[in-house]
């Protein structure tokens, strides 16, 4: 259902921003969804959460609707999130 629209995304900001601008999701190019251009980021890291910086996760594969559970191909998301609330949950 995004191959159309991942193809365009990949072609037309592959002419205009680069390469990198390439990867997406069918909706939203990889690179201008792991943090604001400019803003303090690093990699995650599960041992060094600081304030003030996007801790920026690994890309998961799949298409846009792959982290609400898949739209055709239909994912168990629940182990992803509740990792994630037991992480929010021992933060300070």
């Amino acid at each position: 259902m995004f191959r159309a629209t991942a193809e365009l995304i990949a072609r037309l900001h592959g002419i205009v921003y680069g390469d990198d601008w390439s990867d997406n999701d069918g909706l939203v190019n990889t690179i201008s969804a792991t943090a604001p251009f400019g803003a303090p980021q690093k990699s995650f890291d599960e041992s060094n959460i600081p304030k003030g910086v996007w801790n920026v996760m690994p890309t998961v594969t799949g298409d846009h609707m792959a982290l609400e559970g898949g739209l055709f191909l239909v994912r168990n998301v629940r182990p992803l999130f509740s990792k994630h609330l037991h992480r929010i949950n021992r933060l300070p």
